[in-house]
Parts: structure tokens; sequence; C-alpha cells
């Protein structure tokens, strides 16, 4: 009964101070961070199971995009902004099938896993308004 009540407590402290897309974000980069452990796995049903986490952590940071820019964009430029975003997502998954296999062929597959791993917590680092790095 006490873990439920500091969830609880955890989650309505998260919610109040406004950190509840940073944590969203933070955790679907931890979830896609899984891949990096895909050469390491010797078991078929455990690799599986991580390789379906790190979609799920990838798909998550997608859902997350689309609902920041709903809050970010003007109303009447929302689809645009989308539409756009969406050929240029698609753009790179071509590319991204034509590099995987030059990678794969040259260095084999760990480089990939590693490299699909990195990536989102590469994509979160955005220049702060000091002229830092901050993430998300």
């Amino acid at each position: 009964m006490e873990k439920r009540v500091l969830i609880a407590v955890l989650l309505s402290f998260i919610v109040l101070s406004g950190y509840q897309r940073k944590v969203a974000v933070t955790c679907a980069f931890g979830l896609g961070a899984l891949s990096m452990t895909m050469p390491f796995v010797s078991n078929d049903y455990l690799a599986v199971a991580l390789m379906g986490l790190a979609l799920f952590g990838n798909q998550w940071v997608a859902a997350t995009y689309i609902g920041t820019v709903g809050d970010i964009v003007p109303q009447h430029l929302a689809g645009r902004v989308n539409g756009i975003a969406g050929l240029g997502d698609n753009g790179a998954a071509l590319l991204a099938v034509l590099y995987t296999g030059i990678i794969v062929d040259k260095y084999g597959w760990t480089p990939v896993f590693f490299g699909a791993g990195l990536l989102p917590f590469l994509t979160g680092v955005k220049p702060g308004s000091n002229g830092g790095q901050t993430l998300v």
C-alpha cells in the first residue's frame, strides 16, 4: 500500500510541476537505448523482448513529438508542420535502410544497434537559451 501512495505522490508532483513531458521523453529515450544491448544478448526470447521495448520507446518519442507540435505551432499551421515532418521522417527512413546496409557490410551489426540506441539522445540535445546544451 505504501508503494502505491509513494507512486501517486511522485506522479502528482510530476504533473503539477509541469515536468510530465520531460519525464515521458526521458523514459522513452531510456527504452530506445535498450537496442544497444542487442549484440550482447544470447537468448532469443530476451532479444525479442528488448527489441520490442526499444521500438516501444521509439514510437513513444514519435507520439510525444506529435503532441508537442500541437502545443507549440499555431493551430492553422499544425497540419502543415506535421506533414513536412512526416516527409522528412520517411525520407530519413529510406536513407537509413541504405546506410544501415553499408555499415553492416563493412562493420557488422554491432555499430548499428549502438547507433540506434544513441540516436534518441543525440536528437534530444538542443541549443539552450544561454548558448549551452540542454536535454529537452
